[in-house]
């Protein structure tokens, strides 16, 4: 499977307590792509869902959890499953962004 998470940034999380970094480690130990991006790097191509995306290689190490591929772009509807989750402010940019 290949599943989009779309949060804050990664490399701020507290890896530790973080429910999302939780869910992305376990996606990848059950050997699915992990893939990640920014609310802001969601947007219609001529009308089609994108992602700005890139993949996302975890490990349980503080400080070193995250390694990062090179950015692409992804249509939203290759994807299996789109993992949404941002802190609070709860904004208009949140809205749009599931509009998507």
């Amino acid at each position: 499977m290949r599943t989009l998470f779309v949060m804050d940034p990664i490399e701020t999380v507290d890896i530790h307590h973080d429910s999302t970094f939780a869910i992305m480690l376990e996606t990848q130990a059950r050997g699915h792509e992990v893939l990640y991006c920014l609310a802001p790097d969601l947007s219609l191509r001529h009308g089609v869902p994108v992602a700005r995306v890139r993949t996302a290689k975890l490990a349980s190490v503080k400080g070193a959890h995250v390694t990062l591929g090179q950015p692409f772009e992804q249509l939203l509807r290759e994807l299996d499953v789109i993992f949404m989750r941002k802190d609070p402010p709860f904004d208009i940019e949140y809205i749009f962004a599931t509009y998507l």
